[in-house]
């Protein structure tokens, strides 16, 4: 049974919940909470100054006990789902792609979406996530930058803020995901490779997240299915313009170089980790009158569609952005209904090999 000064404290909480009390009205003296819940004065204000402390309530002096316009606002449902991106504004990435979905399914729910860019910056991420409770959101779609801001999200944790991550999974923390299939997509498009009579295949990509660790090593699980060596020579896994924290990006110079060293040591087939990259290395070709497919075959990963390569088509592993982001909006709306539900449900989204024009087949 609660002592009698959070029982105060209760009632004072609902009476501001179910608007019987609304923004600077002022609460019930001091002597008629004392006669409500037959206690002492010592009682009453200790409840009011924890409720004080809390920012609940706000005293002054000689007029007494008011509620606090950040308590009102609370009270009320503000229907808000906030969707942090790690990917750069005007970057044209998977991050485009999520918004809208995550957005769209929000609207149908009758919940807005806010949407917040780090920018690929640990700093950023780590203000928004800090500042989430005060932005009065329902809950939050967080797309993390890996662990690095992980003191901020065990503090949402701890306080009960209703989360669920989009294509991670933090050891941790026991929070619900909800992601692609990334090792069985790659897995199955190097595997379209090599029952295409593909041995020698490279892969470009920076491994600086658990996607693309999980592309990865489907890359090299296909590989060793099939009887066929993991060649360190064939594999890039950095690229030189790396800038502390921000997104790497592979540069059409750079990509040239690579091109042209695969193509040395007689790779037939490529496979880039995203589509962007994927992008880059045609372009590359191209350049190099490199013809694609029928001298080196390319496939992408994320299916999104550039406007400036609309020829040869890329063949890609399509990821359902609709389903994920319809998956991750029932799944935190199910969490903010049900606070005490903590199990965390870790949802993988199945790929599709998009077979377009950039592959040599038999």
């Amino acid at each position: 049974m609660p002592p009698i000064y959070q029982k105060i404290m209760n009632a004072i909480q609902l009476w501001i919940t179910n608007n019987t009390y609304k923004a600077h009205d002022k609460l019930p003296s001091e002597a008629q909470l004392m006669k409500e819940f037959n206690t002492s004065r010592i009682t009453v204000i200790r409840a009011l100054n924890e409720l004080e402390a809390q920012s609940i309530i706000y005293r002054q002096k000689g007029k007494g006990s008011f509620v606090s316009p950040k308590a009102a606002y609370k009270s009320e449902s503000t229907d808000i789902i906030s969707l942090v991106l790690p990917h750069k504004i005007n970057f044209f990435s998977g991050g485009q792609q999520y918004a809208y979905s995550i957005a769209k399914y929000c609207e149908e729910n009758n919940y807005l979406c806010s949407i917040h860019y780090s920018n690929q910056l640990i700093s950023n991420e780590k203000n928004i996530l800090e500042n989430l409770i005060n932005y009065n959101v329902s809950g939050a779609i967080i797309y993390p930058i890996g662990n690095k801001n992980i003191t901020a999200l065990s503090n949402l944790y701890i306080k009960d803020f209703p989360i669920v991550l989009l294509d991670k999974q933090l050891e941790e923390l026991d929070l619900p995901s909800v992601s692609s299939d990334n090792f069985h997509g790659s897995y199955n498009a190097v595997k379209y490779l090599i029952e295409n009579n593909h041995k020698h295949i490279g892969f470009i990509g920076v491994k600086d997240s658990d996607v693309v660790q999980d592309r990865y090593k489907g890359y090299c699980r296909a590989l060793l299915d099939n009887s066929i060596l993991i060649r360190d020579d064939i594999i890039v896994t950095e690229f030189s313009n790396a800038k502390g924290d921000e997104q790497t990006v592979l540069t059409l110079e750079e990509a040239k170089e690579i091109l042209t060293n695969m193509k040395e040591v007689g790779v037939s087939a490529i496979f880039c980790v995203n589509d962007l990259t994927a992008t880059i290395v045609i372009q590359a070709a191209k350049s190099l009158k490199i013809s694609i497919p029928n001298d080196i075959s390319i496939i992408g990963f994320d299916h999104i569609q550039f406007e400036d390569v609309q020829n040869p088509n890329l063949t890609s592993v399509a990821q359902n952005f609709d389903r994920i982001a319809k998956e991750a909006v029932e799944l935190l709306i199910k969490r903010i209904k049900n606070p005490q539900d903590k199990i965390a449900t870790n949802v993988v989204v199945p790929t599709q090999l998009y077979k377009g024009k950039t592959v040599k087949t038999l």
